[in-house]
């Protein structure tokens, strides 16, 4: 079966807030998408914590904001933004 939704990638800071695994704009900390983990466990997400990364997978739209289901993690800076 195809996925639905095309592989896509977003960039920007990992973070966890009320539970949730999300990405949020390195520049505004505004958040971007909620993040799901695809192919790895959840607490995969852990380690990249406040680290700038470029995430793959597909991104659908539920409620308020994007959910994007990670297939891959990629750490382009280990610290984030200009705070």
């Amino acid at each position: 079966a195809e996925p639905k939704g095309r592989m896509a990638s977003l960039t920007g800071c990992l973070d966890e807030q009320e539970g949730q695994w999300v990405l949020v704009n390195d520049q505004t900390m505004a958040i971007i998408a909620n993040l799901a983990a695809e192919g790895f466990p959840t607490e995969g997400f852990a380690k990249y914590v406040g680290h700038k990364v470029t995430v793959r997978g597909t991104s659908s739209s539920t409620g308020s904001r994007p959910l994007f289901k990670v297939r891959s993690i990629e750490t382009i800076s280990e610290t984030c933004s200009s705070r």
